[in-house]
């Protein structure tokens, strides 16, 4: 029994001791408490996370307290960035739409040029703006997007423009063309839409008179309109009437003034077949006004009635008068006459006195004839001139011809050099109509010459063969055989050729033609260096 009770005591005393250690653990743990909710683990002493960085928790923070991660970064997108962004189809002049793109950063735009569903090409613009011709007009885009197309003007020789209607007030107005190259202008002059005239100036303005006004057009296109001074009614009161006075093809109209008599002198305009007034005598005191033309004479007395004659044979308004034979160096003359009316001339040329050709001019327009060597020229005012021909030089061989080479209205024949090639371009002349040399373009080594007129571009290649083509043709990309509109005469079977892309600088000699300069035929020899 004293076993059992000292066996007792002693169990006691243990688990009194087991107790308090346990109550004191516990305390000792429960004075650093996790914060409730907060995601993060209790680490115990001795455990495998005790070597690990905690992320350090505030006391009443969030998430939204942590600073970021390096590797995190701020992964809104910028504006301004590196990515196309589409602007569209835009609709251009000629049916040709534009599909364009953009660039903000780079400040660049693209675009993709299409017509009829047929792609055209491309463009890019980067940081200014670039232009390109295509199926006739000028497509030109500019960094932002900007993208706008204007036709361009055709190559052909003396070609006329549509200068459109002026209007020149009180109802009046004048639809005008003009021919820049042969510095020429013409206009129907219309009142209220109807056409009471037309005016044509070459060279110099023109001017008619319809229903008292006057109208001047000039060769660059304007016109004019002038009223004419109406005399008074207590100025003239109409006496009486003549018709085709004296057998001169005139009529006269004879009007009562204060200070005597005038007569106003009407005929048919030969150049225009028109009624028109050519000029007034006045009378006044004792002495009778007299007035001539062309051989034919008028007199208006003092009283009031006139006489008309004319020299041997009847003469017209628009008569030919002879102007002498001139004399033109080298046994070479000329027997010239001219009908000033009708602003034309005519001449018969001779050498040492045997007739060897002759010439008569348009109204208004010069004339020319290769004779025996020589050019003659003959102009509507009856002057004339002669210039020999240029011998051709030796060691030129003939190669080809082309007719309306690329369809620019020129031809071109080609020699074979010692240096390489030359390609004679001929073409009308616009005052005579006539087949001439315009210019020739020389080829040496490896480099071709280029030649441009009015829109017409020429390229004589090293070679021999020719390119010829206006302004606004586009191939697709594709090379053209070089048998233009007319077709190649010899030796151009299988040969291409493409036009640079770069701008071409007209390529030649010197003017090979009367009146040339004035049409702006300029050619400039340029070699384009070989890469």
């Amino acid at each position: 029994m004293r076993v059992t009770c000292r066996t007792l005591r002693s169990s006691v005393i243990a688990a009194g001791v087991v107790a308090g250690l346990s109550l004191s653990t516990t305390a000792a743990f429960a004075d650093t408490p996790a914060a409730p909710d907060s995601g993060q683990e209790q680490v115990r002493p001795g455990t495998d996370n005790q070597g690990q960085d905690q992320d350090q928790v505030l006391p009443g923070g969030d998430e939204q307290s942590k600073e970021p991660k390096k590797d995190e970064g701020d992964q809104t997108p910028k504006p301004g960035g590196d990515e196309w962004k589409s602007l569209g189809a835009r609709q251009l002049a000629g049916g040709i739409t534009a599909d364009v793109r953009v660039k903000a950063s780079a400040n660049s735009a693209a675009a993709t040029l299409a017509k009829g569903g047929q792609q055209l090409g491309t463009l890019e613009a980067s940081g200014s703006p670039a232009s390109k011709v295509v199926d006739g007009y000028t497509v030109t885009l500019s960094p932002s997007g900007d993208v706008s197309a204007q036709k361009n003007n055709t190559g052909v020789p003396g070609g006329w423009e549509d200068k459109g209607t002026q209007d020149l007030g009180d109802g009046w107005s004048a639809a005008v063309q003009v021919n820049a190259s042969a510095r020429s202008a013409k206009a129907d002059i219309a009142l209220d839409g109807s056409v009471q005239g037309a005016l044509k100036a070459e060279g110099k303005s023109a001017s008619t008179k319809i229903n008292d006004i006057t109208f001047t057009l000039t060769t660059d296109g304007s016109v004019s309109k002038k009223n004419d001074e109406t005399p008074k009614p207590d100025q003239r009161d109409f006496v009486r009437e003549y018709t085709n006075l004296g057998g001169s093809g005139f009529d006269a109209k004879v009007y009562k003034t204060k200070a005597g008599f005038e007569a106003d002198m009407f005929a048919k305009d030969p150049s225009s077949g028109r009624y028109v007034q050519w000029d007034t005598l006045k009378q006044s005191g004792d002495k009778p006004a007299t007035g001539q033309h062309n051989g034919a004479h008028f007199a208006l007395d003092a009283d009031g009635t006139m006489k008309g004659w004319v020299d041997s044979d009847p003469v017209v308004p628009g008569g030919w008068e002879s102007k002498g034979t001139q004399d033109l160096g080298s046994g070479w003359s000329a027997n010239v006459q001219l009908n000033a009316s009708a602003r034309i001339a005519k001449a018969q040329i001779s050498l040492n006195n045997a007739a060897k050709g002759s010439l008569q001019t348009e109204p208004g327009k010069s004339a020319s004839k290769v004779i025996d060597g020589c050019t003659f020229t003959l102009n509507s005012d009856g002057s004339i001139t002669k210039k020999k021909n240029e011998t051709p030089k030796p060691g030129r061989t003939f190669v080809r011809e082309y007719t309306n080479l690329g369809g620019s209205g020129f031809d071109a024949k080609v020699y074979k050099t010692k240096a390489g090639f030359e390609a004679d371009l001929i073409g009308k002349a616009t005052d005579s109509g006539n087949l001439v040399v315009w210019d020739t373009l020389k080829q040496s080594g490896k480099q071709p010459a280029y030649g441009q007129h009015n829109g017409a571009h020429f390229v004589l290649n090293p070679d021999g063969t020719m390119k010829g083509w206006v302004e606004g043709s586009t191939d697709g990309g594709k090379k053209d055989r070089i048998v233009p509109k007319g077709g190649v005469k010899a030796g151009s079977e299988g040969a291409t050729a493409e036009p640079d892309e770069t701008a071409l600088i007209a390529a030649g000699g010197s003017m090979a033609a009367a009146g040339a300069a004035a049409l702006g035929f300029a050619m400039l020899r340029r070699g384009r260096k070989n890469d």
